[in-house]
């Protein structure tokens, strides 16, 4: 979590505008070829977040963090701005990265003792 909190501190510092525009642009590389636009999105996720923060997050915010309101959910929302043409486009994009984030494993910490 504390990696989010830095990046999440980044795009909204001083250079901001100017970090938001690079991430943008790097996941727009990253996925502009997929024709897939389910995998597009799960992949700009994949970009920004280790599968395992997911876990400390839900989309709506209910039960835990609220995904959507990071900046960098927004710039994922804003880097696959070109891949949404239909209102059924934007709905797809909000239910494959509430699943993405719902079904993010849990995270358990066990510490192991050598004996």
């Amino acid at each position: 979590m504390d990696e989010v909190n830095i990046i999440e501190s980044l795009l909204s510092g001083e250079h901001e505008i100017e970090y938001i525009e690079q991430l943008k642009n790097y996941l727009l590389i990253k996925v502009g070829s997929m024709s897939s636009f389910r995998a597009a999105i799960r992949e700009a996720i994949n970009c920004c977040f280790n599968y395992n923060v997911l876990s400390n997050f839900s989309y709506k915010g209910k039960t835990k963090n609220k995904f959507t309101d990071l900046k960098l959910f927004m710039v994922v929302y804003e880097a696959l701005s070109g891949f949404r043409k239909t209102p059924f486009d934007e709905k797809q994009f909000h239910t494959v990265a509430d699943n993405y984030t719902r079904h993010a494993p849990k995270t358990i910490c066990i510490d192991k003792v050598d004996g």
